[in-house]
Order: C-alpha cells, then structure tokens, then sequence
C-alpha cells in the first residue's frame, strides 16, 4: 500500500505544482478577472461532472472487478451524453455564468466526463500507476498549451485557457482509451441493463455525497462574484488553491485508503489505518499551512503580481478550516469504503447548511474574509460530526486521536523502506 500511497503523492505533487504554474500564468496574464473567470470554467466543469459520475464515477472501481466493464462503460458513456446535455440548457437559464462560455463548458465536460470513466476503470483494475500518470499527462498539456498561447503564439484571452483545456482532454481520452481497450468484450444487452441499476443505486449515494461537498467547497465562489465581482473571486480562489495543496497528502492516500477498505475485511485493521492516516494528514497539512502563513506578503505580490498584495490578510480566515477538515478527508474514505455513504452524507449536508447560510450573511458584507469564515465555520462542523461518528464505532481513547511523535517516527520508516528499493505493484 505504501509505495502506491507514495506514487499517489508524487502525481498528486506534480499536479499541485502544474496547476499552480497554470494559476500563476493566467493571474499575471489575465490579472483577477481573468482567474475569476478560469475558476468559474473549472468550477461548472467540475459541478457537471459530479453528476456524471453517478454512473461512472468510483461505483465503477467497486463494480469493475465484479462485472464485465464493456457492460459498466457503455451506460456510463450514455449519461455522460445525457447529464452534459441537460446541465447545457440550466446553464443558458442561470446568472452564474457568461453565455459565450456556456457551449465550452458544455463540450469540455462531456469529453472530461468520458475520460474519467476510463480513469475510474483502470483504479478499478488496480492499474493506479497508470491512472495516476493519465491525471499528470491531462494538467501537463493543459500547462503546455496555455504557455504556448501566452509567450509563443501571443494569444492573451481566457479562450486560450479553454483551447488548452480542449487540447489536454482530447489527447488524454485518446491515450485513455487504448489503455481500456483490452477490457473490452463481447456486450449482452441483459447484463448490461442489471449494471446500470446497480451503477445507478451504488453511484447515487456517493454522488451525492460529492455534489455536497462540492457546494461546501464552491458555492460561496458564485456568491461572492455575485457580490463583488469577478477579480474578487480571481483573488479569492488563488488563496483557495494554495491552501488546498495543504490537503495533497490527505487526498493522495484517501484514494488509496479506498480502493483498500473496499475490499478488505478486518474492521480493527481499517480503524487503526484510518486514525492513522487521519493523523499524518493533519501533521503534513499543518506544516503546508504554516509555510504558507510565515511567507512574506512581497513573495505573494512577485509572484501573482501587485493586485493580489492583500492575499495573505484573507487567507487566515480559510487557514483553520483547512487544518481542521485535513483528518476527515482519511475519515470519509473510511465510511465510503465501507459502503456507509448516508454517514459522509450527513455530515456534508451539515456542511453545506453552514455554507448556504453563512455565505448570505458574511460575503456580502466581508468579501473575501467572509468567504473564508464560512468556509472555516463548514468544515469544522463536518469534521465534528464525522469524528463523532468514527468514534462511536472505533472506540478509541481521546489521546488516541492527538498526533504524536511516534506517528512522525512510523511515517518516516515507512518512506525509508520505499525509498530503499520498494517497487510498485502493477
């Protein structure tokens, strides 16, 4: 498990540090408004494709190995089509985005919907290597084709953010595609219909789930461009970004955890690896989020450029939210291993109560603090609620859950015997 954590970590890292140069590119290119506008893009996307993944999101890593995946893929493409279709007409009947980006936002979120289904097959196949290596290839040319648009050809527009994005989503389906292949087979029609309800009935509780968290995480994004303005949201979301990365460890090993506890039996075993895990991620993210506070204001201004200046004064609202959320992301892997979504569920539904409420009633008066209260004030109450529940069935001292520096010394020799000639398991 380790060396596919560390091989998780490492593409997660790359993603981290592409995304960032991504970031860096368009916010001193296109200043605020023009991040304002690329978060809104990413944001819709990535909303769409939530819904899509009902069908072909991780209830394809439980069904794969169960199941055909010819009988799993097909209906998974089908609603892909379907959900990018009807989120096409709410987007031309919503304030929250410009109608010229409506038909990319349509196109870009079917081809991204396809290609994570043959992302959420090869993790179903336990081909994590690969699927991880697709993940970098995708920001990699997205990366590649915005600096060619910005210091090659010239081209200064957040189309060609969009351009890129289309070039990077294409060439990875592509590649994709010729990785899945050799699982394709003969189709029956019977079978096939048998997996969509179980696709459906399996994927929905997830889903659901994700869509949740999705808002906790982004709603207050279209609030406060509602409010105050795109350069605003673009000054915002660079803040979110780099507080997020403090979470790279956490996720990196939440998606290991659950293609772990799937499939394994011992109850005590996933207990202790998930208190475990939780107590590494909150270590790791309260290093990243101290590095981030002890920077100097001028770093930020260099390298974002002068209009993002009062970044760092907004971000200490968001920093103790992010370091409070950092355990629950091993402890909602853990109930979604088990198959006990209505626990995330809830705890998200919590969340999102915190979000819609506190958004109309901070951000219009506060900004950007106020969009990082809310945020702080949602995760804390999610993560409460969902360590409550982890306790109930783990039973474990309260000490138990304090990191220590025995956890430091146990992380350490992990790392040590990867890195002394572990090789990956393909």
């Amino acid at each position: 498990m380790v060396p596919t954590i560390l091989n998780t970590f490492s593409s997660r890292l790359l993603i981290t540090l592409f995304n960032f140069l991504i970031v860096i590119g368009i916010s001193r290119i296109l200043g605020p408004d023009g991040k304002g506008q690329a978060t809104l893009i990413i944001t819709s996307i990535f909303m769409i494709l939530f819904f899509c993944n009902i069908m072909s999101g991780r209830a394809l890593i439980y069904l794969i190995p169960r199941y055909s995946p010819s009988s799993l893929i097909i209906p998974a493409y089908l609603w892909c089509v379907v959900i990018s279709i009807i989120a096409r007409g709410l987007m031309h009947i919503t304030p929250w985005l410009n109608s010229a980006f409506v038909p990319h936002v349509f196109l870009l979120s079917l081809l991204y919907g396809l290609l994570h289904t043959h992302l959420m097959v090869l993790a179903g196949k336990e081909r994590i290597y690969f699927h991880n290596t697709l993940n970098v290839l995708q920001i990699a040319l997205t990366l590649i084709g915005l600096a060619v648009s910005f210091y090659v050809v010239g081209y200064r527009s957040i189309f060609a953010y969009i351009y890129s994005l289309y070039g990077s989503f294409l060439l990875t389906l592509l590649v994709s595609f010729g990785a899945i292949y050799p699982y394709w087979r003969a189709i029956s029609f019977t079978s096939t219909k048998n997996r969509i309800r179980e696709s459906v009935s399996f994927g929905s509780h997830y889903q659901f789930y994700e869509i949740m968290q999705l808002l906790n995480f982004r709603f207050a994004f279209y609030v406060l461009e509602a409010w105050h303005g795109e350069d605003v949201l673009g000054i915002y979301s660079i803040g979110v970004s780099l507080l997020e990365a403090a979470w790279l460890f956490g996720r990196s090993v939440s998606f290991v955890q659950y293609t772990r506890i799937a499939n394994y039996q011992d109850a005590l075993a996933t207990r202790l690896l998930t208190l475990r895990l939780a107590k590494m991620s909150l270590i790791i993210s309260g290093i990243g989020i101290l590095v981030l506070l002890i920077m100097p204001t001028s770093l930020y201004t260099f390298i974002f450029g002068e209009a993002f200046s009062n970044i760092k004064d907004y971000m200490k609202w968001l920093m103790p939210g992010i370091l409070v959320y950092s355990p629950a992301l091993a402890v909602t892997n853990y109930f979604a291993g088990l198959g006990r979504y209505r626990v995330n569920i809830v705890g998200a539904f919590l969340g999102f109560i915190c979000t819609l409420l506190f958004s109309y009633t901070l951000i219009p008066g506060f900004a950007m603090s106020g969009a990082g209260l809310t945020a702080t004030i949602s995760f804390t109450v999610t993560t409460a609620f969902l360590l409550w529940q982890f306790q109930r069935r783990a039973a474990f001292a309260i000490a138990d859950y304090i990191p220590k520096w025995h956890d430091v010394t146990i992380l350490k020799q992990e790392l040590i015997k990867v890195l002394k000639g572990v090789r990956y398991k393909q």
